[in-house]
């Protein structure tokens, strides 16, 4: 997260909301029509296009994947995923879990903010990416996530669904 705010907003952010985690009340698999992994696939796809689209390239800067996943958060943070980068936090849901921490709100927080500042988002349907939508003056780089999904779907060879733009 240190790289990326030194960076001063010039990355593109993905905020993927798959939930299923521990404390959540139900599970949030009925956002995406897909699996979590064809979903993650065509969400990465998407935002490296969607980087390449204001000239910032992810094998340099790689795109930051803020989910609610922390399985996914820990694969991201051990290099496994190429071109991509995560929080150091771990996913938090202060609004379910009733006794959170300083600490697991100021990730909450940090993760926002890193959001918010991206040059280019990509969208999850939830009130998190919408805050941080929000926050960040009303973006006009965004990309919906669902579409994004739904594109890949229809058309895999479709140019948003390969890869950064030539």
């Amino acid at each position: 997260t240190a790289a990326a705010a030194a960076l001063g907003g010039n990355y593109a952010a993905l905020h993927l909301r798959l939930g299923g985690q521990l404390g959540e009340p139900e599970e949030m698999s009925y956002r995406f029509d897909d699996s979590k992994l064809t979903t993650l696939m065509s969400a990465v796809t998407c935002g490296v296009h969607l980087a390449g689209t204001v000239g910032i390239n992810t094998r340099t800067t790689p795109l930051l994947l803020l989910t609610d996943n922390n399985e996914l958060r820990r694969f991201v943070q051990h290099g496994r995923l190429a071109e991509v980068a995560t929080s150091s936090f771990e996913a938090v849901h202060i609004g379910v879990e009733k006794n959170s921490s300083m600490q697991e709100r100021y990730s909450v927080f940090v993760d926002i903010v890193l959001l918010a500042r991206a040059k280019c988002i990509m969208l999850s349907p939830s009130g998190f990416s919408m805050t941080a939508w929000f926050l960040s003056g009303g973006r006009s780089c965004t990309l919906d996530v669902r579409r994004c999904v739904a594109s890949c779907r229809a058309d895999p060879h479709s140019a948003l669904c390969s890869g950064p733009p030539t």
